[in-house]
C-alpha cells in the first residue's frame, strides 16, 4: 500500500483498531501550538503524536481485514515497515524535540539576566 493511500484511507483504521493515522492530525496541532510559541502544549501533543504513531505497530500482531466481508483468507499483514514509514515516525518526533529545544532556548535569557540591584541605603 502506497503512503498516498494511506494517508487518505488511513482514518478507516479506526474501524479495525487501528488508529495510527490519527498521530496526522496530532502532528498538524503540535506545529500549530510551536508556530504559537505555546511549547508546552507542543511538547505534550508531540509525544501523544508519537505513542499515538507507534500505535501503527500493532499491524504486525494484528492483520487487517483486505475486504467488506473480513475473510480470514484475505488479510493485510504488515511484513515490514518501508523508508517511509521511518520518516513518517521521524517526522513526529521533530514536534516535542523541538518544543524542548525552543523552551531551553526560551528559558535560558530569562535565568541568566542579571538582577537588577536596587540601592536600598538612605540617601544624605
Amino acid at each position: 500500500m502506497s503512503g498516498v493511500t494511506l494517508l487518505l484511507t488511513g482514518w478507516l483504521g479506526v474501524f479495525v483498531m487501528q488508529g495510527g493515522w490519527f498521530a496526522n492530525p496530532l502532528l498538524a496541532v503540535t506545529l500549530l501550538l510551536l508556530l504559537m510559541g505555546r511549547y508546552r502544549g507542543a511538547f505534550w501533543t508531540g509525544f501523544l503524536a508519537v505513542l499515538v504513531g507507534l500505535s501503527s505497530l500493532s499491524w504486525y500482531f494484528h492483520s487487517i481485514p483486505a475486504d467488506e466481508g473480513v475473510s480470514p483468507t484475505r488479510q493485510l499483514e504488515l511484513l515490514y515497515p518501508t523508508l517511509g514509514f521511518f520518516f513518517w515516525l521521524g517526522s513526529l518526533l521533530v514536534g516535542p524535540v523541538s518544543a524542548s529545544i525552543l523552551a531551553r532556548r526560551e528559558a535560558e535569557p530569562k535565568a541568566t539576566s542579571p538582577i537588577p540591584v536596587v540601592d536600598v541605603r538612605p540617601h544624605p
